[in-house]
This record gives structure tokens, sequence and C-alpha cells, in this order.
């Protein structure tokens, strides 16, 4: 065990020993590493009592033993022992109590040359010339260091002892010409300790200057890198404190540049205390009017004037500028941002200063960190701007209409008020785009987005949902009346035309509302129900405002179960055709069947042609609905000429999206081909609105259709604006009169005389007239004496089912 103790208390020894050693090394590390005057007589202190202690210790210890091994021990060699030992004490005493570096290294000094007066006035007779040797290490030590008291004071002895020595005339063979010389060589020595001692105190404070201008550009940097759009003022505010504090100004502007580069504006300021800010008087300045200003921008030069009153070329640096500002020196730098200047980066002060070359890198590096800074901002908004504005008119878009929706949600659910969302869809905007181009679309649609923005409150918003629908979210709001007012207020901003190209366009819109917390308490719900009657509004005719009620959401729930219905690949197992015979008015005999689609729905039970057509349109099931009709009338119509009734024609109403197709002819072709039905007992008819629309295309299609031997039908005649002329130039067989214009009959002597004009005009044209919706005999009497061709409703027979119809042909009994 005892092996083991001494072991360790060697290894602790050494240990403790290698510390020491290390803690001194780094102790010299430190100090010749010194940041700054300070610091560097900090640890010059350290290394003098680290050094001189122990030499005195060391020192009195040989003395001791030197003059008791020749035999010359005595009082004096005890007291000068003694001395040495008390001086090593004093220095102790000093490192451990003495907290001020600067007290702590005045009084080393003072301790320092008493003991090496102490020493030449004990030794000088022993060693004689030798004691210079003392004086010329003294000087040596003195040029590096830092306080200039330790060389003045070491100086000032030297010369103490050496007038001592010459005064005393030590016995030694020198003559008065060697104390001469030994004075002058320790001259020399004392200027070049001074030069030397001057060299390293300036190269400390060139240091501690430079780390200080790093110190402050570090920090500004750090801070910097966390700059947003909203901390930037403050952030920038923070690097003109700390840059124009360092450089001693007394005031730090950043002016911006426009974006149309014609105006200059003070927007940061920072100025020392007791100074009034300059931005209030020179707020703005157009950049035209200051030459000096057009220079800077375009050749990004920099001022620098050290006073004002000393300009040679007063002019081209802004005398009068500067004057104005009330300052008299003046430092001006441009920064960047991807290329092009932004900005001036300006420190001035009442009073002359002195720039430095360090002053232009330190403003150098500055002015890169503002560029990199707004870069990032302005990025940072660009980013922004596309995730949450629209491209096209600038407004919000979805995502950040939801955000401000939630947040108007979240303050109206604290205050009780409400917040109405009203979806706005432009009516009949197809039109606009088609007279003025996609290009002239989008302009106008720029514009109605601004006037959507510029009728709103500020805590209000305009969005662009898509394509040509908007959203307006309304917070605060107290009821239905309120939000009604807000809503036509801004409407009403369309009663003016929107003008593009010399051209007036009105522009309507369908808007529907829906109210928080009445329609839904989340934004997603709010804008669907808003969506919802906005539909219902387009259903009563167009440019109307509705507002969400329980009606609206059950008829859209209704639409959206239908819609998602007509997707199922089993619709077409549930599709069924009634068939109305038309009826020849001077035979009585039937002469055709119009095809009328139904749904007969397992759940929903029997839906009408009129509710789920328009949706077919909608969702562009239409096409493969229409086909799948003209198919299975061709099928029947085939089936009963194979079961031995009078072959008539089978007329199929056919949407105007398929008209619109390339591949309707292929489709008809099929359709007569699989059933072997004979193209001339299939008709297609055609509304009168779809021929109207499509004017320019349809005629060529219905040609191409007649030559197959196909016969054309217009249905709905007379009940579209301007038809008549266009329908003349159309290639059909028969004219199938409007049912408003057959009700009125014997009702309206004005439908009496439509319906006259309609069926001479049909006889001028050569093309058959057929009347549908005949309910009474007085209307079928009528049209009998108006010679009119055909007539089917339900005064004659109502649509029946195939089975239905073979029964009637089977009777061969008499029609009326």
């Amino acid at each position: 065990m005892q092996d083991l103790a001494d072991k360790n208390a060697l290894i602790l020894k050494i240990y403790t020993q290698v510390t020491e050693v290390k803690k001194y090394r780094d102790i010299i590390e430190s100090f010749i590493n010194s940041k700054n005057e300070s610091e560097s007589l900090h640890y010059e202190n350290k290394l003098l009592i680290m050094n001189i202690i122990p030499i005195l210790v060391l020192e009195a210890i040989l003395n001791a033993a030197f003059f008791t091994a020749f035999d010359l021990s005595g009082p004096d060699v005890w007291l000068n022992s003694a001395a040495l030992l008390a001086f090593a004490g004093i220095l102790y005493l000093i490192s451990r109590t003495v907290r001020s570096d600067r007290m702590a290294s005045n009084l080393i000094v003072v301790v320092f040359t008493a003991c090496v007066f102490f020493l030449v006035w004990r030794y000088y007779q022993q060693i004689g010339p030798a004691v210079w040797t003392i004086i010329f290490i003294v000087v040596v030590f003195g040029t590096v260091s830092v306080n200039r008291l330790t060389l003045g004071v070491l100086t000032l002895s030297m010369i103490v002892i050496g007038l001592y020595i010459w005064y005393r005339d030590i016995p030694y063979e020198m003559g008065n010409r060697y104390y001469v010389a030994q004075f002058f060589a320790f001259a020399v020595l004392f200027l070049v300790a001074l030069a030397m001692q001057q060299i390293n105190c300036s190269r400390y404070k060139k240091i501690e200057r430079y780390l200080e201008e790093s110190d402050m550009v570090l920090k500004i940097s750090a801070d910097l890198i966390t700059v947003n759009a909203e901390n930037m003022a403050e952030k920038v505010n923070t690097m003109l404190k700390r840059s124009g504090t360092y450089l001693g100004v007394d005031h730090a502007v950043i002016f911006l540049l426009s974006k149309d580069r014609q105006k200059m504006t003070a927007s940061y300021e920072w100025c020392a205390a007791g100074q009034e800010p300059l931005i209030g008087g020179i707020a703005s300045y157009d950049v035209a009017s200051r030459e000096e200003w057009v220079d800077q921008i375009e050749n990004k030069t920099t001022w620098i004037i050290p006073d004002v009153n000393e300009l040679s070329d007063k002019r081209a640096v802004g005398e009068k500028w500067i004057r104005e500002m009330r300052v008299k020196a003046m430092i001006s730098m441009p920064f960047e941002v991807r290329g092009r200047v932004c900005g001036l980066l300006i420190y001035a002060s009442r009073r002359k200063q002195q720039w430095r070359v360090e002053h232009l890198k330190m403003l150098g590096v500055l002015a890169n960190l503002l560029s990199d800074t707004f870069l990032k901002v302005d990025s940072e908004q660009e980013i922004s701007t596309m995730a949450y504005h629209d491209a096209l008119t600038g407004l919000a878009n979805r995502a950040h209409l939801n955000l401000k929706l939630e947040q108007a949600i979240e303050s109206a659910a604290q205050t009780g008020e409400k917040v109405a969302v009203a979806f706005i869809d432009l009516d009949s905007f197809k039109a606009i785009n088609d007279t003025s181009g996609h290009e002239g679309g989008d302009e106008i649609l720029k514009m109605v987005g601004q006037r959507l923005e510029d009728g709103l409150a500020s805590d209000a918003m305009a969005a662009r949902f898509g394509g040509d629908e908007f959203i307006m979210m309304i917070p605060g709001v107290r009821d239905r009346e309120q939000a009604q007012k807000v809503v036509e207020r801004v409407m009403n901003a369309f009663n003016e035309p929107v003008m593009h190209n010399n051209s007036d366009f009105y522009v309507m819109a369908s808007t529907g509302i829906a109210l928080y917390p009445d329609d839904g308490e989340e934004p997603k719900l709010l804008i669907k129900n808003a969506d919802r009657a906005m539909y219902a509004a387009k259903e009563l005719g167009k440019n109307q405002i509705v507002f969400c009620t329980d009606t609206v959401k059950k008829e859209t729930e209704r639409k959206i179960e239908l819609m998602n219905q007509l997707c199922r690949p089993q619709l077409y197992k549930e599709l069924i055709l009634d068939y109305q015979p038309l009826v020849d008015l001077e035979t009585k005999d039937i002469v055709g069947f119009e095809s009328l689609i139904r749904w007969k729905h397992p759940r929903l039970g029997l839906i009408q042609p009129d509710e789920f057509i328009p949706l077919a349109e909608q969702t562009g099931h239409i096409i493969r609905i229409g086909e799948w009709v003209l198919r299975e009338a061709c099928r029947q119509n085939k089936a009963w000429q194979d079961a031995g009734f009078k072959p008539v024609r089978m007329s199929v109403n056919v949407s105007a999206k398929q008209f619109l197709s390339p591949d309707l002819i292929k489709v008809i072709e099929g359709a007569l081909t699989d059933s072997g039905l004979e193209a001339r007992y299939l008709e297609l008819e055609l509304t009168e609105s779809a021929a109207v629309n499509q004017a320019g295309y349809i005629p060529g299609m219905l040609a191409d259709i007649r030559a197959m031997g196909v016969s054309i039908a217009i249905d709905d005649f007379g009940s579209e604006y301007s038809s008549l002329s266009r329908i003349t130039q159309m290639p059909i067989d028969r004219i199938k009169m409007a049912m408003q214009f057959v009700s009125g009959i014997s009702v309206s002597e004005k439908d009496d005389t439509i319906a006259k004009i309609i069926i001479n005009l049909a006889n001028s044209l050569g093309v058959k007239i057929v009347a549908e919706g005949v309910e009474t005999k007085t209307q079928f009497e009528f049209l009998k004496k108006r010679i009119c061709d055909e007539v089917q409703g339900f005064y004659l027979y109502r649509p029946m089912p195939a089975a239905e119809i073979e029964k009637i042909l089977s009777s061969k009994c008499d029609y009326v």
C-alpha cells in the first residue's frame, strides 16, 4: 500500500510540474497574442512576477552560499539575502492583492527599480564596470514593455546609477573618457528602446482597433443573419447605431432608391445622443435634381468629405445638399442588390472628421452586408408573394385567403361578430375572352381584381380563387343586411364598364354569400357554402347576389350527389328511354318518336332529365350518355321494324357538346351500323340555343350529317334572340316550335301571332314544322287550321316505355 501511495504522490508531483510548465507557456503565448494594450499589460505583469520572484529567491540563496563558500560570510551577506527575499515577498503581495493591472505594473516598476538600486549600491565595489550589465538588461526589458512609465523610470534610474558610480570613482583603472563613452552608448540604447516601445505600442493600438472593428462587424453580421421583413427595421437601425458609435459620428442614415429610380428616400436613421434626426426635414428627394446622386448611382462612386469647408470642387460632391443636412463631414457609399445600386449608406458628423482607410474598408463590408440583407428580405418577399398571391392579379391566393380567414374566424369567435365570405363568378366571361383574346381577358381580370380590392376596407380581403372566380372576405359583420350592403357597394363598381384597347366591356357577376358561424365554422365549409349560393344565383338568371340557406344547401348537396352518381359504371344499367309519338296532322298517323331519357336510380328513384342532364353537361358525362341514347334509340327503332311495325323516324336529342365533338360522325355511323337502322329513319335534334351559340361551326357539321341521310331538326325554335337570320343558313329538315308559344295559343294574341309567323316561316323555307307540347284540343285545332305538319304532346300521347308503344302500334286504332 505504501508503494502505491508513493507512486501516486510521484505521479501527482510530475503532473503538477507539467501543469505549471504548461501554464507558464500559455501565459507567454497570451502575452505575444495580446489583442490590446490593456490585455498585454495584464500578461506582462504575470510574466514579470513569475520570472523576477524566482530570480530574486535564487539570487538570495546563491549570495549566501557563494560568500560562505569563500569564507566571506558576515552581516552584510545575510542582509543582502534578506533584502532580496523581501523584494520577492513584496512582488508576491502585489500579485495577490492589487487588482488593477495599471497599478500593479507601476508598483512592480517601483519595486524593481529599488531592487536595481540596491544591487548596484551593495555590489558596485565587487562588480565594478560590470554593474552596467544590469543597466543594459533593464533597458532591453523596457523595450518589450507596453508601459512607458517602466521605460522612463528605469532610464532615470540608470542615469542616477551611472552618475553615482562616476561620482564615487570606484577603484578601477578607467577615466572620464570611459564614463562618457558608456553614457553615449546608453543614450543610443535608450533611443532605440524608446523607438521599439513606440512601435510596439502602435502595433497594439492598431491590433486593438482592428479587433474592435472586427468584433463590431461580426456582431452586426450575426444580427443580420436572422433578419426578415418583420424585424428588418430593428436590425438595420441596430447596425447603424453600432457602426455610427464606433466611427464617432452624429448621424448614420440609409437612403433607398425607389423602384422607378426617380426618388431617394431616407428610410433608416440613427443619431447620437443630443442630436436631432435628419429624416424629418429631408425625407425624400428627386434623384434627377441631384447631379451628384446621379453620378453615385450610375458610377457607383463613394463620397469622402472630411470637412465641407475645405472642398475644392463643391458642386461635384453636393456641397449645397450637405449644408442642407446641417453637417460638416460625410462619407457616402452606395450599396447594390442584384448588381444595381438600391441605396446609399451615409455617415455624417457636425464636426470635422478624419476618415481612415480602415473606415472605408469597414464601410465596404457593411455595404455588402446591407446588400445581402436587402436581397434576403426581397427574396423572402418574392417567395411570400409567390406563395400567397395570385401571379396574374396580385390579389391573395387560396393559401393566403385560408390563412386570413382562419385569423378572422378566431377573432370573431372572441368578439361575437360574423365573417362574410362572398364567392364571385364572372358571368359569360368566355365571351369576353373570345372578343378580346386571352391576353385581353387577363388584363380585364386584373382590372376586376383591382376594383374588388379598392372597394373593400383595409381589414377585408379580395382573393382570386381561380379562373374567373374571386372571393371577398369581410370580417366584423353584424348581420346579413350589413354583409349585403358591403357586397352590393363593391359590386356596384361594375356598373361602369371596364375599358381595354379603347373598348368598353361590361362585367357582370353572380355572387353567393356565406356567414360565419351560421353557414360554417371553418374556412373550407364557408367557401363551399358561398360557392353553393353562387350557383343558386346563376340559376336565378345570373348577375344576382344570393345568401346561403338551408334550401340552397340541400339543393346543392343533391346536385353534388347526382354528379357523383353520374361517375358510377352502373349508370348505364339504370338509364331508360321513354318514347313520345309524333303525329301527322293530316293523316293522324304516328310518323315518328322522340326518345326521352330517364334515370331510374335504385335509391333516389326516378330522376327527370331536366335535373341530371345539365349536371351531365357540366361534368362532361353528356358525351357518353348521348352516345348511349343514340345507340339505344336506333336499336329500339330497328327492333320495332323487325317486329313488323311500319318504319318511322326516331328523333334523338343531341347536346351542343356532342355536336362539338370531332367523333360525332363516327358515333352516328357506329350506332346505325350496329343496329342495322337505315339513316333516313334517324333524326337528330339540336336546340336553337346551341345552334345559335355555335353558328360558326354547326352548319358544316350539319351538312356532313345530312349527307349521311340523317335528318336534322331545330328544337325550341323561337326561344333565342336574333336566331331567324342564322337558322336560314343552316341545312335543316324540321323546325320544332318552342312549347312556350304553343301553350299561349288562344290565350295570348301575341303567342297566336308568333305561332302563325313561325309556321309561315317554315313553309317559306321549305322545311317541316312540328309543334310540341300540345295539351288541348283548342291548340290542336288551331295548329291543324294553320297547316302545321306534325304535333306531339300530352293531348295525343304521353312519353311511354317501349312496351306500351308496342301495344299502341299493335292496336291499329285511330290516333285521335
